[in-house]
This record gives C-alpha cells, structure tokens and sequence, in this order.
C-alpha cells in the first residue's frame, strides 16, 4: 500500500501542472491570439501548408521512375549444362529499369498546382478576416455589456438609496407599507435583472475565450471603449474597390484554376505522350559454383527505348468520354463565372447595405442621446416631486425605468454604430478608425 500511495503521489508531482494565465487585450492583441492561436485558422494554415508543399515540389513529375529486381530460376528438366552430369542447376537475373513519361499535360498540370496554392492562399486569408471580424465584434461586445452591467449596478444603488429613504418616510408616517413594499420588489427585480447580465457577460466571455483560441480557466481583461467617430458615408463609397475583396478574388483564382485544369484536359487528348524507357537486366548461369570465372555467362538483356503514344483517334466524337467530360469541364467554368458575377454583385450590395445601415445608426444615437438627456430631466424632477410629496413610489420607478431602458438603448445603438463601421472596414478594405495595428 505505501508503495502505491507513493507512485501516485510521484506520479502526480511529475505531470505537468495547468497554469492560468492573465490576459490584458486590447482589439489589436486579440486578433493577434486570434490570428495564432484559432483552431479553425490553424487547420486552415495546415491545408495551405500542404498546397503550398505540393506547389514547391510539383517539379518532381521529371524524376524518372527506378525500378530494381533481383531473382534465381532452377531449370525443371535436365540439362548438360554447365557441366556433363548435372541434371539441374540454377540461373540467377537482374533488373535495373528507369522510366520517364513527359507531356504537354504533364506541364500544364504544373501551372495547375500553382494555380491551386494561389487559390488556398487567397482562402486561407478569406478565412482568417471571417475570424478576425468575429472577434473585433465579440470584443467590443464584451464591452457593451460592461457598461451595460455598470448602469445596471448604479441603478441598483440609487434604489437601495430610495429604499432607505421610503423606510425612513415610513417610519415618521409619511408613507404607506405598500410603498415599502412595492420599492422592495423593485430592487429585488433590478437586482435579478443585474444576475441575469452576469451570465450573459460570462456566457460571451467564454465563447470570446475559445475564438482567440485561450484555456477557458485563464483571465482575460479587455482594454477599450466604444468610440463613435463620424464617416463619410460618400467617401467610403468611392473608396471601396469590390475587385480587391478576397471573396471576388478567390472567385477569380476559381475562374484561372479550372481554365488551367480544362487546358490539361484538353492537352491529354490531342497532345502524344513522350516515353523514355531504358534498363540493365544481366542473368548469369549457376552463382553458387565459384570454380567458374568471374563474368563466366554474364549476358545482358537491357535496353533503351523512345516511343510515341496518343489515344486522340477517336477523342473527339461526340459521345467519346473524353469528349464528354471536356464539356463538362466547360460548363463548369461557366458556372464559376457565373459565380463570380454574383459575388461581385453581392459584394456591392453589401457595401451598400452597410452604408444605409450605419447612416440610420447615425441618426439613430442623435435621437437617442437626446431620449437620455430627457429622461434623466424627468427623472430628476420626478424624484423632486416624490421628496415634496406630490408624486407617489410608482411615478418615480416609472420615471427610473424610462432613463435606465433610454441609457440601455443608447449603449446598444453605439454598439450596433461601431459594429456596423468594423463590417464596413472588412468589406471595403478601408481603415475608417484610424487603427494603429
């Protein structure tokens, strides 16, 4: 038993010991996490290493094939050779071949695989801007609901001021039990109201965690506020180049790589295939009997050879698979154009979208910082008018519900303000921020 209890207790010593670790970020720092850490970018980096590998060593098509064979024979029947008496005996062989095939496909297919690596590049960073605009926006995300629970909580406390105040009236008279109790549930609502956003905030803080690819158990302290800075709505629409988006330009890379592989195609029928061949292949009668002479029966069958073949005869008839399968390949590329259009246009329509969305946001925070401002008056006068006596409890909560929904609306209209210019940023390719990254 001790002896047990004294590997685990070594056992558990020698394994390594998880560490929290503390992170202070701001927007730039968790992208950078983000862009190194994501285990959805990392699978992608792998696959664009893997084209990438296949790019870089596409010119091994031009290392001819070796082949090696080695082998010993015994005649079945009998025979005077090597010597008189011997019924049987064995034969020994060799064979040393290189092979080498080159076409007009075969460097075409080169040009493919090129082609190929060009259109996982521009996919891999399509993915890693998908990734790095989903945590711009969890970030500041997280952010809102800060402020929101800092409201939330400042609301808690001139309740519980209230509270003290309508006990104290109470006391001398001047109020009701009712009112004691209905401002009683008003904090105990604000106060579950205050727990429900503390889930909320940490529920999003452990989804923010994983995008930046973190240990769940490790402290993150975010860094930044949510700044609204006018734009130029016109500005950005002349700015924005459609054709530099990587969605259109992997679009474009699609178009260049199945024109490349219908060229390949095509060249495999109509092009011959060159075939180099050549070998050694020495056989030598009876290795075992050493009294004969080195070199004794070497004879070499080898050979070199050049030939030419083509299937193309009948390649271009109509209901030939060939035929058929080039058609195909056509009308995939037709398709992919098609496609292309598409996203062009829906990149266009994007951009556009965005702008009326942040112009109405605009408009939308205007209105809604002016809300505050009359909210918190009427508030500030209700709560005059309940010291006087000429409001009751229910008048006053009325008016502090108004100025918390008022103060909750603006945060979340900023927040959709700045979200909507991170999306713009994305979809045109403009810094509208003035980032230092």
């Amino acid at each position: 038993m001790r002896l047990g209890a004294a590997a685990i207790l070594l056992a558990a010593l020698s394994s390594p010991i998880a560490v929290a670790s503390d992170f202070v970020l701001t927007e730039a720092k968790a992208v950078e996490l983000a862009v190194n850490q994501n285990l959805t970018v990392a699978a992608g980096r792998v696959q664009l290493g893997a084209k990438r590998l296949a790019s870089e060593k596409a010119w091994g098509v031009f290392v001819p094939g070796l082949s090696l064979s080695a082998g010993l024979s015994r005649s079945n029947q009998e025979t005077s050779l090597p010597s008189p008496g011997t019924p049987y005996h064995l034969s020994g062989s060799a064979q040393l071949g290189a092979s080498l095939s080159l076409s007009a496909t075969t460097f075409q297919n080169l040009q493919t695989t090129r082609l190929d690596f060009q259109a996982g590049r521009i996919s891999f960073e399509e993915a890693s801007n998908a990734v790095t605009l989903q945590v711009r926006k969890a970030f500041y995300h997280l952010i809102l609901l800060e402020r929101q629970l800092r409201v939330t909580e400042s609301s808690i406390t001139t309740a519980e001021q209230t509270l003290e105040q309508i006990r104290t009236d109470y006391a001398n008279g001047r109020v009701q039990q009712l009112t004691v109790r209905q401002a009683e549930l008003s904090l105990q609502g604000t106060r579950l109201a205050l727990e429900r956003q503390k889930v909320q905030r940490e529920n999003a803080l452990a989804s923010f965690k994983q995008l930046i690819g973190v240990d769940p158990a490790d402290t993150v302290t975010l860094q930044g506020t949510i700044e609204i800075r006018p734009i130029s709505s016109q500005e950005v629409a002349a700015s924005a180049h459609v054709e530099e988006r990587p969605d259109v330009r992997y679009a474009a890379a699609q178009i260049a790589l199945q024109k490349s592989k219908n060229r390949a195609a095509y060249l495999s029928i109509i092009s011959p295939t060159l075939n180099l061949s050549a070998s050694i292949a020495p056989s030598f009668p009876d290795p075992f009997n050493f009294n004969n002479p080195p070199g004794a029966g070497w004879n070499d069958r080898g050979s070199i050879s050049l030939s030419l073949s083509s299937s193309s005869l009948l390649a271009f008839l109509p209901f030939v698979p060939q035929r058929v399968n080039l058609q195909v390949l056509e009308s995939s590329l037709e398709a992919l154009k098609i496609q292309k259009q598409n996203t062009t246009q829906a990149a266009r329509t994007e951009i556009e979208s965005l702008i009326r969305t942040l112009e109405a946001s605009t408009a939308a925070i205007s209105s809604l910082r002016g809300s505050v401002g009359l909210a918190q008056e009427s508030y500030d006068l209700t709560k005059e008018a309940y010291g006087l006596g000429t409001a009751d409890f229910l008048t006053l909560k009325s008016a502090e519900d108004d100025l918390l929904r008022a103060q909750y609306d603006l945060l979340s209209e900023e927040y959709n303000y700045l979200s909507t210019v991170i999306s713009l940023e994305q979809a045109t390719g403009l810094d509208l921020r003035g980032r230092k990254e």
